[in-house]
């Protein structure tokens, strides 16, 4: 939405929170306590990514890719959920949707660990190993505002650092999606703090 957000648009930061905190014990409940915010404020994008994300978490892997679309169509700039709907493209076999998905974070800065993390996973696609190494450990140097993406580019690291050959991307179907946990990405209300920036 180019446009910007008006008041009321985004749920309370209070209410974001408590869904942070359910989601950390109950995701069937965060689910449903989504779904009513969303009633009120379907034009959130963080509700459709944290949804998205629980989604995933759970297997439900159409469900929740349709989710983050959701949430990167209202909000386009929302590099965090652009990165992980192309993470989860990227992890269900889809490499050509991932760099598809990613190619706006290639317009941010050059050391903006999202767009790092992106370039180095899309040399991961093209079989460039050593690049994607440098980058993704670029990236991890870099990165202070999502730790637990770090984490997951560590153990992507921790795979191809040893092997002239990529590891499988594609989920089989007993394995969940390596993404980060949305509802602690959340606490930082990151898409918030960006809207209320562009507004002064």
């Amino acid at each position: 939405m180019s446009e910007g957000y008006e008041a009321g648009i985004l749920c309370p930061d209070d209410t974001m929170a408590s869904i942070v905190r359910q989601l950390q014990t109950d995701d069937a409940g965060g689910l449903a306590t989504i779904a009513s915010m969303q009633i009120s404020y379907p034009l959130d994008p963080r509700l459709h990514f944290v949804r998205g994300s629980v989604l995933a978490g759970l297997q439900r892997y159409d469900e929740g890719r349709s989710a983050m679309a959701r949430a990167i169509e209202i909000a386009p700039d929302y590099a965090l959920a652009r990165f992980q709907l192309g993470f989860l493209d990227l992890t269900s076999g889809r490499a050509v949707d991932a760099i598809g998905v990613w190619q706006p974070l290639f317009n941010l800065p050059e050391d903006e660990p999202l767009r790092i993390f992106a370039e180095g996973l899309t040399n991961l696609a093209g079989d460039n190993f050593s690049e994607a190494r440098r980058l993704l450990n670029k990236g991890i140097e870099l990165n202070t505002e999502n730790p637990l993406i770090s984490t997951d580019m560590q153990l992507i690291l921790d795979e191809i650092k040893d092997s002239p050959r990529a590891p499988s991307t594609e989920i089989s179907p007993d394995q969940s999606v390596p993404s980060s946990a949305a509802h602690m990405l959340l606490q930082q209300f990151e898409l918030k703090d960006s809207v209320n920036a562009k507004k002064h």
